[in-house]
């Protein structure tokens, strides 16, 4: 449940009180009562966009939850995380002269973003 109020604050400036919750924001103040209003109107209008994706979001990863019970299904997301990391490793190496040679932390590091980062890539084409 969202609630709102106006109020006034030092110097004759107001700002709008959103409470979602039990969770309570603040908008930043503005001389005039209006303008107050108006962004707290486009903020509420900004989470409730995010709500609906959030909602959305979380349909999308149970189905594939529920999906990832297959164990071929599994096997497949499996294959394709691994070689992301595996491709990802090689092309780090070859790039910055490390073939055959030890991998400290943040080469690792390095090369764990950049395979997880292609993964999603290669799932968002």
């Amino acid at each position: 449940m969202i609630k709102t109020e106006i109020k006034q604050w030092v110097n004759d400036r107001y700002y709008k009180e959103i409470t979602i919750d039990n969770s309570t924001f603040k908008t930043m103040s503005f001389k005039k009562k209006e303008n107050a209003e108006s962004y707290g109107e486009y903020l509420i209008n900004k989470l409730s966009e995010r709500v609906d994706k959030d909602e959305e979001m979380k349909e999308v990863i149970k189905k594939l939850n529920e999906g990832l019970k297959d164990p071929e299904y599994r096997r497949a997301w499996t294959a394709n995380i691994a070689m992301a990391q595996i491709d990802c490793g090689r092309w780090y190496r070859e790039k910055n002269n490390k073939v055959g040679k030890y991998l400290n932390k943040k080469d690792r590091y390095a090369i764990a973003n950049k395979g997880a980062e292609y993964f999603l890539e290669l799932l968002s084409k």
